[in-house]
Formats: C-alpha cells, structure tokens, sequence
C-alpha cells in the first residue's frame, strides 16, 4: 500500500483512471465506461475474484482457488502474483519496455530537430546561443530491469519469472534522496497509480531531458496498467467463465437469491425471480447506516491523526484535483 497519497503523480493516474477523459467531459461510450468501471474496482479492491465470489455466493462457488493455477486463494493480489501467469507478464513488461524506449527515442530525434533548427537561427540572426543540445542513452533491457527492480517490489519476481525471493512481502525502505519509503510495487503500477519519482529515475537511466523522461514515465505506467488488464485480467476472465460455464454457474443463477428454507426457487414461493421477494433481510438499511458511520469514523480518525486513509478515501476531494491538475 502507498504510504502517502501525496508521493502518487495525480494527473497522469486520474487520465489512466478516466480512460484519458476529464472527469467533467461530457464524453461518453461503452468502452469508456467499462474500462473506467474496471480500473475505479482495481483501486476499491472490488474486482470479482474467487475469494470475493465464494463469500458472495457459497452455494455456487465452493471454494475460492484461483482457476488458472487451481493451487492459491485467487484475491486481489493473486491476480498479480499468480505464478502461472510471470512468464506472459514478464513478456508484457519488456514489450512496454520497448515500446517506451522507442518513443524517448523519437522524442529525442524531434526535440534535437528542433534544437538544431534554433541554434541555426541564432547563428543567423548573431545572437548568442546557450540552449544545452538535448541528450538520449538507448539502454539496454537488462539495465531498465536493474532500475525497475531497485524501485519497484515485485519487479524480481517478474524479470526471474518465479516467487522464490519474494520482494512483494519485504518491508525494507529503499532512499530515494531526502526522502526514504517503501517502493512502489507491480500491484500499484497494474493499478494505475503513477509515481512522482520515476520520471527522475527514467531521466539519469535515459540520460535525456525532464521533458522525455516525463512523457516516458507516464507512458510506462499507462502500458503496465494496459497490459494488466488485456494480458492478465481478460484471458483470467475468460478462463473462469469457462469454468463457471462447465459447472452449470449462469448469470442467471447469479441473479436469483439462494433457496431458503420453506421457499421456492428465489427465495420466495411463487416465482423464479428476484422481483417482490419479501422475505429479504429486513435490516438492510440499520446495515448501511452502520456502514456509513464507521465510514464517517475513518475520516475523523485520520482527520486528529489516530487512522490511515486507504488511497482512493485520501482523493475524496476530487474538485482540488480538477482544479490543480486538470486545470478546471
């Protein structure tokens, strides 16, 4: 979990997050809205794993195992973890790998272009030109590994396609200059969410300019969550409807509640849907307002310093991050 909200690049995690879309556009499709549904539960930890199903729905999910590894509790970090699935992300990291070299490479030809093209005109008009000529190291994956490993828990795991040296659960604090925290991890980049050091870091790896290594940094973590979720997430899907299919689990069964004793099909005698069912629990809404309350105490708690905010409750003030990075 990232220790403090404020060490997370805001603009470029909320245009993953929105798909690339203020938050205020008025622009809208299917697409947009499913892939913004997707990363908002990525965030909440509200993705429909086996472990999420399973307490749901015990009568149709008896246990909680991973369908692609049929050996681990399939949670919100397994997905990640799964160890079935390090050769393929291992492969999607040196492709976003390559991809973002590509594009720092062509940033630097273009801004080199220009560069040049200045320089000409000062010369031709006498004046005397300072601008520093701008610089690009195409490095080599295995020295891009090095950096991403030293700065993001997990990466190991990836790179070495095993679970042996675990970084996911090491709590050293790596310095990163005045300040000291803990990593980031693969789980947070699937996520989204961008770090605010890493343009540093791609800018002394790349030997380049703020500029590029911003553009790079930025690009890096949009591809990592992209991939998360068509290389990783949607063949998991598909694995698990397969399942689901093959034990005779339906949306419709989904949808209808449980029997319950002295009822028929869906909990109420007389018809096999959901609809009108009166024997529903009947303190669904003292729930909710307990709910609410222990909510509100979360955020007094962190308000007098007693408590921690998760990440997605500290960005409750969603208009300061329109107005400050969105230049609403």
């Amino acid at each position: 979990m990232i220790p403090e909200w404020g060490l997370v690049e805001w603009q470029t995690t909320i245009a993953i997050v929105h798909n690339g879309s203020k938050p205020r556009s008025l622009f809208t499709s299917n697409s947009d809205c499913t892939k913004r549904a997707h990363r908002v539960k990525k965030l909440h930890g509200m993705l429909p794993t086996q472990k999420y199903m399973h307490n749901w729905r015990p009568d149709l999910y008896e246990d909680d195992y991973c369908r692609v590894c049929e050996s681990n509790v399939e949670d919100t970090n397994h997905i990640w973890r799964c160890p079935e699935t390090l050769t393929s992300q291992c492969e999607g990291w040196e492709e976003t790998m390559e991809l973002v070299t590509s594009l720092g490479k062509k940033l630097w030809e273009r801004a080199k272009e220009s560069w040049e093209s200045e320089k000409k005109k000062a010369e031709e008009e006498g004046k005397e030109f300072k601008k520093k000529e701008p610089t690009f190291s195409n490095e080599t994956m295995d020295s891009f590994w090095t950096m991403l490993m030293d700065y993001f828990r997990g990466a190991r795991n990836i790179k070495e396609q095993n679970l042996l040296d675990d970084d996911m659960e090491r709590e050293e604090v790596v310095d990163l200059g005045s300040l000291g925290w803990r990593p980031w991890t693969v789980i947070d980049a699937y996520h989204g969410l961008a770090p605010l050091f890493l343009k540093d870091k791609f800018q002394t790896l790349f030997y380049t300019t703020q500029e590029i290594a911003s553009i790079m940094a930025d690009r890096f973590i949009k591809g990592i969550e992209d991939y998360g979720r068509t290389g990783i997430w949607n063949p998991r899907c598909k694995k698990t409807v397969d399942w689901e299919k093959s034990i005779g689990v339906t949306g419709v069964s989904k949808r209808t509640r449980p029997e319950e004793p002295g009822t028929r099909a869906g909990g109420h005698g007389g018809s096999n849907s959901n609809f009108g069912n009166f024997n529903r629990d009947r303190f669904d809404v003292t729930r909710m307002k307990r709910l609410h309350k222990a909510a509100d105490k979360d955020v007094l708690d962190e308000y007098q310093g007693k408590g921690v905010l998760n990440v997605m409750e500290r960005t409750g003030g969603v208009k300061y991050f329109l107005e400050k990075d969105l230049g609403n």
